[in-house]
């Protein structure tokens, strides 16, 4: 058996390191990772000891890479790698950001060597449980430029039918029919109704999280608090968001508690409010985090608003609080998906 797992960020590899060393251990695991974060050579070595044969594309999300020349100049090169790389037909094939041409392009590929692959979807952090807020831009910016942008990408690009899709998230793509996730019961509509769930075991995701990640000496200790920050531009009400964190971080100092900062890899912005605070390496993802401070979960406090760091703190037995009741925010599906997984609301 062999399986392609495509993922952009450290959290989808996580799971395709835990699902390759888990259930799939048997089979020939490959990768293709489109870099959208700081990839450090550690981190390549231990991937490479994971996975039988591994790729690593230009990504698309930074923001030097994010534009249209630099997207359409590079499409063709990332093409040919994946051609080149993919000489044998796959039993499976994992995506997760299946909204954009790369990933489509890939499972077309894949689709040629073998009409019989079953295409999958991993989770994306929080997406499969509730809907963070939509930033469209360039082409997704209005009707009109997305259907130039189906007319390029379908036709011109010839996916066709390979652009289609049951709904438009991640994991939407008619060919996907089934969500590789970490809470099955917790999933929401449309995944519920319309994909195959399949649960991620939580002994996976451990063994992904430390095949990626060594242990590190962090200076966060014992009663200190962990504020794990969202992508700024994911925040509905930003002012709301400001005046709740600026008080709990008041609150905390004066508490005598030490507060450290943990921002997105991709993060560019930044508020005032959290000058004064600690700021942890913002390159690695917060898991790796997690994992070397694991030995104190019980005294540490992690803090979040609805960032997908809260969920994994909670899988490695941490007791995450959000703040999300003060941010302004109604989001049913949120709200119910951190009181199924025991996460603290204030």
């Amino acid at each position: 058996m062999r399986n392609l797992f495509v993922c952009h960020t450290q959290a989808q590899l996580i799971l395709a390191c835990g699902l390759s060393l888990g259930r799939f251990k048997e089979a020939e695991n490959h990768l293709i990772l489109f870099q959208d974060f700081l990839l450090e050579k550690e981190l390549i070595e231990h991937l490479d000891r994971v996975f039988t044969k591994t790729l690593y594309l230009q990504g698309i999300y930074l923001k030097e890479w994010n534009t249209y020349k630099e997207k359409l100049r590079n499409y063709p090169i990332n093409d040919r790698k994946m051609k080149e790389m993919m000489l044998n037909s796959y039993d499976r094939v994992f995506t997760v950001c299946d909204t954009i041409y790369p990933e489509q392009s890939c499972m077309k590929l894949a689709y040629r060597l073998n009409k019989n692959t079953e295409f999958c979807c991993l989770e994306d952090g929080i997406m499969a449980y509730y809907q963070n807020v939509v930033i469209r831009g360039g082409l997704d910016s209005n009707l009109v430029l997305r259907f130039i942008r189906k007319l390029y990408f379908k036709y011109v690009k010839n996916l066709g039918r390979f652009y289609d899709r049951d709904f438009n998230e991640f994991g939407g793509l008619k060919y996907n029919k089934t969500i590789y996730c970490l809470y099955p019961k917790a999933v929401r509509e449309p995944y519920r109704s319309q994909r195959n769930i399949l649960g991620i075991w939580k002994d996976e995701f451990l063994l992904g999280l430390k095949a990626m990640y060594a242990k590190v000496d962090l200076p966060v200790k014992g009663g200190d608090i962990i504020l794990v920050v969202d992508k700024i531009n994911t925040y509905v009400y930003p002012e709301k968001v400001k005046a709740s964190l600026s008080g709990f971080i008041e609150e905390s100092k004066t508490a005598g508690k030490k507060v450290f900062c943990k921002f997105h890899p991709r993060e560019t912005e930044t508020w005032s409010i959290f000058d004064g605070c600690d700021t942890l390496e913002n390159t690695i993802g917060i898991e790796s985090l997690y994992l070397s401070l694991a030995d104190q979960a019980n005294n540490i406090t992690i803090v979040g608003i609805k960032s997908t760091g809260l969920m994994s703190a909670k899988i490695l037995g941490y007791n995450p609080i959000s703040l999300f009741n003060s941010c302004g925010e109604k989001n049913p599906d949120l709200v119910n998906f951190f009181e199924v997984i025991g996460i603290e609301l204030k």
